[in-house]
């Protein structure tokens, strides 16, 4: 999935306006941390646009996207992909931004 395309955004970072704080930290770190690696700011939004790749963080994650919270264990988190979006969530609030740290270490 592209996320940044020659500079620009290619997605946009989904976060609940219901998400606990730790969340919309979580969101932040992604936006501010690929904007200091491709210099794109990848906008921040609480819906997804129609046709546009979105990345959704935690309570925003469609629920065929999350992995399954007993598959988890207490502090478990996903990195998911499928038809254009990527779900980082995970059985807690602070799960997603395990999720957000490992994409940005591993990707």
């Amino acid at each position: 999935m592209l996320l940044v395309d020659d500079g620009r955004p290619a997605a946009r970072i989904v976060v609940s306006s219901t998400s606990p704080p730790v969340e919309r930290h979580a969101a932040q770190e992604l936006q501010r941390y690929l904007r200091r690696m491709s210099g794109a700011q990848l906008p921040l939004s609480e819906h997804p646009e129609p046709g546009e790749a979105a990345v959704f963080v935690g309570e925003a994650v469609p629920a065929g996207l999350a992995a399954r919270d007993a598959d988890l264990g207490r502090d478990g988190y996903f990195v998911r992909t499928a038809a254009g979006s990527l779900g980082l969530g995970g059985a807690q609030s602070h799960s997603s931004l395990y999720a957000v740290y490992d994409l940005l270490e591993t990707q």
